[in-house]
Formats: C-alpha cells, structure tokens, sequence
C-alpha cells in the first residue's frame, strides 16, 4: 500500500497510452490536395494563418522532378482559390527517404493581400 502513489501513476499512464491509441489507424493516409487517381485539387485541406500557406500534398518516395505538374498545379489551384492573395515566394517541403527518393510533405507558400489600385477597382 505504501507504494500506491507510483503505482496509480503507472495506471493512469497505461490508460491513457491505451485509449489514445484506440483511435489511431495505421492504415489511414495522410491529408493531400490530391486524391489518388484524381487531377482536381482540394484546397479545403490547406492551412493559413496570417501570410502563410501550407498545401499539403503527401507524395511519398517520389522525386520532386516527377511531380512538377503536380506541384505547380496545386499553386495554381491555390492562386485562384485565393484571388484577394499575392503569392510572394513558396518552397517544396520534402524529407530524403534513401538516395534515390525523398517524401513530398507539402508546399509552403507565402502570400500578401492584393493591393487594388483605382484603375484596377473600377
């Protein structure tokens, strides 16, 4: 009994280990602008806060040379989603997976407001 501290701390330490991982599923597929198969981009999934962008696309042991017009045609697809939106610069995150092949996370884009001059808000 004199040990009941740190064995309740084990417990609830088991229990929450347990329930968390209920919900996992191994077999899930990470979130993409792209469904497999598809050539339509969902930009729902993209994230932003304030001048920043990510467009998640999960390409996994790909060469980012195999993906150009995928990659350029998710920023199309998220310039015309975003018509109020400048895009300023952006950059392929990918993670090397061996020599030959990397992983394609996603694209980061950075963005300002359109600024309308007199002309262009007729």
């Amino acid at each position: 009994m004199r040990n009941l501290p740190g064995n309740l701390f084990v417990l609830v330490i088991a229990a929450v280990l347990f329930f968390g991982l209920i919900g996992c599923d191994p077999g899930a597929k990470p979130v993409s602008v792209m469904k497999e198969g598809q050539t339509q981009y969902d930009m729902t999934v993209c994230v932003t806060s304030g001048n920043n962008s990510y467009i998640p696309l999960n390409f996994s042991r790909a060469r980012t040379s195999e993906k150009v017009s995928e990659i350029l045609g998710a920023l199309r697809a998220f310039e015309l989603t975003h018509p109020d939106l400048e895009v300023i610069s952006w950059s392929v995150e990918e993670q090397e997976d061996g020599p030959k092949w990397s992983d394609v996370d996603g694209i980061w884009v950075h963005h300002r407001k359109v600024k309308l001059t007199p002309e262009a808000a007729k």
